[in-house]
């Protein structure tokens, strides 16, 4: 009596395993190869899960980590941005986009950050790890990280300005202070060499003179606010030693 019971099971069964969601087997077939460290065989069913099925987060995080694994970065982030999407809160999409921004900064393409770092402050202003972040990348495309760097103004700009979130968030962070110290004194070095170049426009006369006294009056005024800032931030550094009893 019971094998003819199995008997009549059998169909039901087999019909059930071919009902069975193809999101799942492609999700299945992909878990099984990252167990056994196939990472490209693993990527591929994990792709073809999220096609049939978008909004698996797990999966969408497993296979950026194949694609980390196969070297594949840029569409590593690319899927970390599709798990952020569906995170219900801003915090915990600042989070998944900071794993994006994470996947590009220990390595030579440091610069591919950037955008998933800037969406995370967007979505989340308080996120000290990418505004330091961010503040960093700007003062190396500025040329403040070496002495033999050109100075690029708009970056220093840049990184002054997530520097001065950073104090304004933590004013008791003392590495922002240091590393706005040091952007000034990229950007001073900068303006006194465009200084230089203003004055001998100035002393040739003629008709670009007029210009030339133009820009030196901007120039003295920026660099009397950087020195300004330099200022600041030494003494907050020697209150903030003095503090710690150093």
């Amino acid at each position: 009596m019971s094998s003819l019971k199995a008997l009549a099971l059998a169909p039901a069964l087999l019909l059930a395993a071919c009902q069975q969601d193809p999101a799942v087997l492609h999700r299945e077939a992909g878990d099984d190869l990252l167990q056994k460290s196939d990472f490209r065989g693993a990527a591929a069913e994990y792709a073809k899960s999220v096609a049939l099925d978008p909004k698996q987060a797990n999966v969408w995080e497993r296979l950026a980590f194949c694609r980390v694994k196969m070297g594949e970065k840029d569409l590593a982030a690319e899927g970390l941005v599709k798990l952020a999407d569906l995170k219900p809160e801003s915090g915990q999409k600042a989070e998944v986009l900071r794993n994006a921004a994470g996947i590009f900064l220990q390595g030579p393409d440091r610069a591919k950050a950037e955008p998933y770092l800037v969406e995370a402050v967007r979505l989340d202003p308080k996120d000290e790890s990418s505004l330091t972040w961010l503040g960093e990348l700007a003062s190396e495309k500025g040329g403040a990280r070496l002495d033999i760097a050109t100075a690029v103004p708009a970056e220093l700009e840049k990184a002054l300005g997530y520097y001065d979130r950073l104090i304004a968030l933590r004013p008791d962070a003392g590495a922002a202070y240091a590393n706005r110290r040091i952007v000034c004194v990229k950007y001073l070095g900068h303006l006194s060499d465009e200084k230089s170049r203003e004055e001998a426009r100035l002393r040739k006369g003629g008709k670009d003179a007029a210009e030339a006294r133009e820009r030196l009056a901007r120039i003295e005024a920026k660099s009397a606010d950087l020195r300004r800032i330099y200022d600041e931030s030494n003494a907050k550094l020697a209150s903030l030693r003095k503090a710690a009893g150093r």
